[in-house]
């Protein structure tokens, strides 16, 4: 079941063991995001309603800032899970080499791709207008791209290339370490969970789906999130399975305990951040408003952000 609506504008919207198995660093690097077509038709789809897309439209995902490709030089960076932090880290290869117990490699950085980030944006070159910035809620900073810090790890969706208009092209963009089941969510309908832990900072996105005008017809069908794109307020509705992607059978938290996930708008698109580490076998569950818990009949607690702009 998703949000009627989902507005980045809304403030209310933001928000043990040390022991990870490697197979985390294999799941996450996107090489190895691959998943076999068995795999996939034993999986489970949403089984609402589509409704036709605009005849103006297509499937609406705008891609990130290109990485550089790496050089032909050493790459003496990387991206590194702290098994200990159970968070994403940039380290020198070096140091993920002599500390493999703590540090397990996800992939290496190019200089020109590290150079991105750690890039700092005053406070008078961000405004809500704006969304070519990144805020970090730990160093209460904005970034061009991501914190040095604490860094983003984008993970990549699943290749769907030949599935655009099939009704089976959302839950075939679903990365290989994450399926779809019941909802932990009761009368939440299916629900994204992970098979293996799944460490803060990595990021989701964006998010996929119809891009809309019509607010009306956007809140009708209960999986569009409002943004502001080219100076007007637009929305994406990622209702219709043949042009969305695995998000949109991500959930609403109940209460601010079960949240893992907060939502950011960045360059025109939807990205989910993985905030506090989860669990093997644990819901993905981001907050999507009070109209959603009043349609579960529960009531939420709302996780507060530290900063206005943390969420846009």
């Amino acid at each position: 079941m998703a949000a009627p609506m989902h507005s980045l504008a809304d403030p209310r919207l933001a928000a043990k063991k040390s022991g990870y198995s490697a197979v985390i660093s294999a799941e996450l690097c996107p090489k190895n995001n691959r998943s076999s077509d068995q795999e996939l038709s034993s999986s489970s789809t949403n089984s609402s309603t589509a409704c036709s897309p605009d005849n103006e439209t297509s499937t609406y995902t705008i891609s990130l800032p290109q990485t550089a490709e790496p050089n032909s030089k050493a790459l003496l960076m990387c991206f590194a899970v702290n098994a200990y932090k159970r968070k994403i880290c940039i380290i020198s290869r070096e140091k993920q080499k002599r500390e493999e117990h703590k540090y397990l490699l996800l992939e290496n950085i190019s200089d020109e791709t590290y150079g991105m980030f750690g890039k700092k944006r005053e406070d008078n070159e961000v405004s809500e207008e704006l969304d070519d910035y990144i805020h970090c809620q730990d160093c209460e900073c904005f970034y061009s791209y991501s914190c040095l810090k604490h860094p983003m790890y984008y993970s990549l969706d699943r290749d769907a290339t030949g599935y655009e208009g099939n009704a089976c092209r959302a839950l075939r963009t679903l990365p290989a370490y994450l399926y779809v089941a019941i909802s932990s969510i009761p009368n939440a309908g299916k629900g994204v969970f992970c098979k293996v832990d799944v460490p803060v900072g990595v990021v989701y996105g964006p998010y996929e789906g119809i891009l809309r005008k019509d607010q009306k017809q956007a809140e009708c069908d209960g999986y569009s999130w409002e943004i502001k794109y080219d100076s007007e307020t637009v929305f994406i509705d990622g209702r219709d399975p043949r042009y969305s992607n695995w998000m949109r059978f991500i959930n609403s938290s109940r209460f601010e305990s079960e949240q893992n996930l907060l939502a950011f708008q960045y360059g025109g698109s939807v990205y989910y951040r993985v905030f506090r580490p989860i669990d093997r076998e644990k819901e993905l569950l981001v907050w999507y408003g009070d109209s959603y818990g009043k349609a579960l009949g529960v009531n939420t607690t709302l996780l507060k952000r530290s900063r206005a702009l943390s969420i846009r």
